[in-house]
C-alpha cells in the first residue's frame, strides 16, 4: 500500500514537472512516437519477408526439386526454377525417401472466359495432391473430390467474386486458353478456396486438374514432401540412379539436382523463370541496417532529452535530497517516469500504425490487412519490444550517475549554467551521443542516393528508357497470331499512333532460349555450341532507339518462309564467337531448329548490346531474326497527347481483329517497376527512413541547443557590451555544432563506403558512387542542422545585452 501511495505520488511529481516546462517532454515524446512507428512498420515488413512460405505445417519437409543442366561442350546452361523432364514424376516411386509430389504447371499468358466476361488469370494445372500439400483451404467443395478427374477447375474467392457474384459457381463452365493453347477448353467449376496469403511465392488464381496423370508434363515445377527425419542429400544421393533410366550417361552428366525448402524459395533462390519476382536476403539485410541506424537515432535522442532533463531538474533533487529522499527514491522515480514516456511513446505508435498502413500499403506498394490472421499480434509484439528497448534508455542518464558519492555532487549546490556548459564529462556525454544520431543520419541520406541512383541506372538502360510512354500488349494469342500484320497496319492508319514493334517477350521478361547454329569458318566444335535466340520485329531496334554499329537494320519482313533469312547479333554474341563486328556482318548463317529455315541465311547487322530483362543479370550473346508465330508480345507508341483517344482506338482495333480475346495491357515504365519493385521499395523505404531520422535527429538538436544557448545568455550579453558583432557571436554559438556534425561525417563516410561497397557488389550493373556525391551529402548534413538551429541563434545573438546580463 504504501509502496503504491509513493508511486502515486511520485507520478503526480513527474505530470507537474511535464506541465512546469513542457517543451523536452514533448520533444522526447515526439521523437520516441516516430522511431516507434518506423520500428513497428518496418518490422512488420521484415517479418513478413523472412516467414515466406513458412505458414505450411510441412514446411520443414517441403522442398522444390530443380534440374539445373550445364553441358561445357555446347555452352547450354539453364537453371530454371521450372524443368521440362517429365520423368520426374516418377521420383516418388522409384527414390526412397520422398513421401508425395506434386506438378504446377504455369500457363503462359492464361485467359479465362465466362459467358461474356474474359480476363487474363494466373492458372495453373496441378496434381489432386496440391491441396494437402499448399494447404488450399476449400470454401466450397469436397477436398477428396476436387481435381479428381479430368477438366476440373477449383477457383479463388476473388476470382469467383470476379466472375459470378453472389451466384454459387460450383458446377459452371470456364473456357480456358493460354498463348499455346490451339483452342479454348471447356472446364468445370468444382470447388472454391480462400486466396493463398500474401507472403507465399505462388498465387493462382485458377487450379486445373491434370488431364491425363500417368501422363508427363512439358513444363512443370516439382514440389516434394519428404518422409520424416529424411534429408534432402538422402534423396539427391539416388538422383544419378533415377535419372540413368532416363537419359543416357551423356546427358545425366550434365544434370545437377536441387532442393529448395519451400520456406528458402523467396529470399534465396534466383533462378529463371520463378513463379513470381523473388525478394533478396541482402536487400533484407539493408533495410534491418537502415532500421538499425533509425532506432540509434532514436534511442539517442531520447537519451540526450533524458539527459537535459535531468540536469534542469537539479532542483528537485536537492529538494528530495533535503528532504531524506534516498537513492533508491531517485531510481523509482526514474524507472516510474521512464516506464510513462515508453509507454505513452509505444500506445501512440501503435495506433498511428494501425490507422496508416493503407497509407503505407499505398505508398510501398504493399499489401498488409489488418485482418490478416495474427497481424495486430504481431504489431502488438513489435510494440513491447519497442517498450523494452527505450525503457532502459530512459532511465540511462541516472543510472550514469550510481554511487551515492555522484548523485551527491550532482543534487549540491552547484549553479545549473556551471553544471551544463562544464567540460567535463556532461558535455562530452552530449556531443558524443548527437555525434552518433548525424553519423546514422548521414548514413541515411548516403543510402537514399545510392539506391536512388541504382534505380534510376536500370530505369535509363530499361527498353524505352523511361522518356516515354510505351504501350505493351501482353497477349497475342497463338490461335491467332498470324494476325499481327493485319492488326499492326490497321494500328498505323491512325495519327494517333506513331509506331508499332513486337518480340517473342515483354519487355523486361527473361529471354533464355538457346538454339544450335552453324556458320562457315567457325572451329570444327562449335556446332555444337548453342546460342541465345530472340525473335522480333523489323522494326524493334528502331522503335527501342538501340544503335546498329555495324551492318544494317533488318530489310522489310517478306513473311515466315522468305529466303535468305536475315538475322542482327549483339555485340555479346559477336564476342562469344571469336569475331569483330565488321568481320561477321555478311557471313552466312542458320539456326538449327524445325521452325527456321534449313538454308543457310546471312548476318546483316550487329547491334549495340542492350539488357532486354532485368540489369541485375549479365548480358548474354544474343541472335535476333524474324518470326510473326513467335512474336507474342506487341508494343505501342503513341500520341502521348491525346492518351485516352490513342487507348480508345488501339482498344477498339484489337477486339475488331482479335474479337473473343482480352486486351491486356500494360504501360513498360510499369512493367519495369514491376521488376524492380523490390529495389523500388527499398529506395522508397530508405527515402521515408532518411526523412524521419532527420527529423528525430533535429529535434534533438534544437532542444539541446535552446537549453546551451539560454545558458550561454549572460556569457553573450558579456560578449556583445564588450563590441562583439552579431555574425561573430553567431559563428561562436555555432561552432561546437559545426564541430559535432563535421566530426560525424568524416566518421559516417569510411563506414559508408564500406556498406555501399558491400550492397552494390550484389548487382552486375552496380552504380558508380563519386566523391562529389559524399561532399554534397556532407554539406547537406550540415545545412539541416545550421536550419535547425538557425532561429535560436540568431535570437539568442541579436538579444538585448542589458536583458542577458539580468538573467539567472
Amino acid at each position: 500500500m504504501m509502496m503504491n501511495r509513493i508511486a502515486l505520488t511520485q507520478l503526480r511529481l513527474i505530470l507537474r514537472k511535464y506541465a512546469a516546462n513542457p517543451l523536452f517532454p514533448a520533444v522526447s515524446l515526439l521523437g520516441l512516437v516516430i522511431g516507434g512507428s518506423v520500428f513497428l512498420l518496418v518490422s512488420l515488413w521484415l517479418v513478413s519477408e523472412l516467414n515466406y512460405d513458412k505458414q505450411y505445417p510441412d514446411a520443414d519437409r517441403t522442398y522444390r526439386l530443380t534440374v539445373e543442366i550445364n553441358n561445357d561442350e555446347t555452352g547450354f546452361h539453364w537453371d530454371f526454377a521450372r524443368s521440362w523432364y517429365g520423368w520426374l514424376m516418377h521420383l516418388p516411386a522409384e527414390v526412397p525417401g520422398v513421401e508425395s509430389m506434386v506438378r504446377l504447371e504455369c500457363w503462359r499468358e492464361g485467359v479465362a472466359r465466362y459467358n461474356e466476361a474474359i480476363a487474363a488469370e494466373d492458372i495453373f494445372t496441378a496434381d489432386a495432391a496440391v491441396i494437402d500439400m499448399f494447404q488450399v483451404q476449400l470454401r466450397q467443395g469436397n477436398p477428396k473430390t476436387c481435381l479428381s478427374g479430368p477438366n476440373q477447375v477449383i477457383i479463388s474467392e476473388s476470382t469467383a467474386k470476379k466472375y459470378f457474384g453472389e451466384i454459387n459457381p460450383i458446377g459452371e463452365i470456364f473456357f480456358l486458353y493460354c498463348s499455346s493453347c490451339k483452342e479454348q477448353k471447356p472446364y468445370r467449376v468444382c470447388g472454391v478456396y480462400n486466396d493463398f496469403p500474401v507472403n507465399t511465392h505462388v498465387h493462382p488464381g485458377i487450379i486445373a486438374s491434370v488431364s491425363d496423370p500417368q501422363k508427363p508434363a512439358e513444363w512443370a515445377y516439382y514440389y516434394l514432401t519428404l518422409g520424416k527425419n529424411i534429408e534432402p542429400n538422402d534423396v539427391l544421393a539416388h538422383f544419378d540412379a533415377f535419372a540413368s533410366r532416363y537419359v543416357d550417361d551423356k546427358e545425366r552428366k550434365t544434370l545437377t539436382p536441387h532442393l529448395q525448402k519451400i520456406g528458402d524459395i523467396h529470399l534465396q533462390s534466383h533462378k529463371d523463370r520463378e513463379l513470381e519476382h523473388n525478394g533478396s536476403m541482402q536487400q533484407l539485410k539493408v533495410l534491418a541496417a537502415l532500421l538499425l541506424f533509425v532506432l540509434l537515432v532514436t534511442l539517442f535522442n531520447y537519451f540526450n532529452m533524458r539527459y537535459i532533463i535531468v540536469l534542469r531538474d537539479l532542483k528537485l533533487y536537492r529538494l528530495m535530497a533535503f528532504t531524506g529522499a534516498r537513492q533508491s527514491g531517485f531510481f523509482s522515480m526514474a524507472f516510474l517516469e521512464s516506464v510513462v514516456y515508453s509507454g505513452l511513446a509505444s500506445g501512440i505508435a501503435w495506433v498511428l500504425v494501425v490507422f496508416l498502413l493503407p497509407v503505407f500499403n499505398r505508398f510501398m506498394g504493399t499489401s498488409f490487412a489488418l485482418n490478416t490472421p495474427g497481424l495486430l499480434l504481431q504489431i502488438l509484439i513489435s510494440t513491447g519490444s519497442f517498450f523494452l528497448v527505450t525503457l532502459p534508455v530512459g532511465m540511462a542518464p541516472l543510472l550514469i550517475i550510481r554511487s551515492r558519492y555522484y548523485l551527491q555532487k550532482l543534487v549540491s549546490a552547484h549553479p545549473e549554467a556551471e553544471t551544463l556548459t562544464n567540460r567535463g564529462m556532461r558535455s562530452r556525454v552530449l556531443k558524443l551521443m548527437v555525434g552518433v544520431q548525424y553519423v546514422a543520419a548521414f548514413c541515411m541520406i548516403m543510402a537514399v542516393v545510392i539506391m536512388n541512383g541504382q534505380l534510376q541506372l536500370f530505369n535509363r538502360n530499361a527498353l524505352g528508357g523511361g522518356k516515354e510512354q510505351l504501350l505493351c500488349i501482353k497477349k497475342l494469342p497463338i490461335q491467332v497470331i498470324d494476325k499481327y500484320p493485319v492488326f499492326k497496319e490497321q494500328l498505323l492508319k491512325s495519327s494517333l499512333i506513331k509506331d508499332v514493334t513486337s518480340s517473342m517477350e515483354n519487355p523486361g521478361d527473361e529471354i533464355r532460349d538457346m538454339m544450335g547454329f552453324e556458320m562457315p569458318g567457325q572451329p570444327a566444335d562449335s556446332g555444337n555450341k548453342l546460342i541465345y535466340v530472340s525473335p522480333v520485329d523489323a522494326n524493334f531496334f528502331t522503335f527501342y532507339h538501340i544503335p546498329i554499329v555495324a551492318g544494317s537494320n533488318f530489310p522489310e519482313f517478306g513473311g515466315n518462309n522468305s529466303q535468305p533469312e536475315k538475322f542482327i547479333l549483339n555485340e555479346a554474341a559477336v564476342n562469344y564467337l571469336g569475331l569483330s563486328a565488321e568481320e561477321v556482318v555478311g557471313k552466312p548463317f542458320r539456326l538449327n531448329n524445325f521452325y527456321t529455315s534449313a538454308e543457310f541465311g546471312q548476318i546483316v547487322g550487329v547491334v549495340k548490346d542492350f539488357q532486354p530483362s532485368s540489369m541485375t543479370q549479365a548480358i548474354l550473346p544474343y541472335v535476333y531474326f524474324q518470326k510473326t508465330f513467335w512474336l507474342f508480345s506487341s508494343q505501342v507508341r503513341f500520341d502521348t497527347t491525346r492518351t485516352t483517344e490513342s487507348l480508345q482506338y488501339i482498344r477498339n482495333t484489337w477486339f475488331e481483329v482479335f474479337p473473343g480475346y482480352p486486351f491486356d495491357y500494360d504501360f513498360v515504365e510499369v512493367m519495369y517497376q514491376n521488376i524492380y519493385r523490390k529495389e523500388g521499395q527499398l529506395q522508397k523505404m530508405s527515402l521515408l527512413l532518411c526523412v524521419l531520422s532527420l527529423i528525430i535527429a533535429a529535434l534533438g538538436i534544437f532542444a539541446i541547443t535552446g537549453i546551451t544557448y539560454r545558458i550561454r545568455t549572460k556569457e553573450v550579453g558579456i560578449r556583445k557590451v564588450n563590441g562583439a558583432k552579431v555574425l561573430s557571436l553567431i559563428v561562436w554559438l555555432t561552432r561546437d555544432i559545426l564541430k559535432v556534425v563535421l566530426g560525424a561525417v568524416v566518421v559516417a563516410v569510411p563506414l559508408t563506403v564500406v556498406l555501399s561497397r558491400w550492397w552494390l557488389s550484389g548487382y552486375i550493373h552496380a552504380y558508380s558512387v563519386t566523391i562529389t556525391m559524399y561532399f554534397l551529402s556532407g554539406l547537406a548534413l550540415v545545412s539541416i542542422a545550421l536550419l535547425t538551429v538557425g532561429w535560436q541563434t540568431w535570437k539568442a545573438a541579436t538579444r538585448n545585452p542589458v536583458n542577458a546580463l539580468r538573467y539567472e
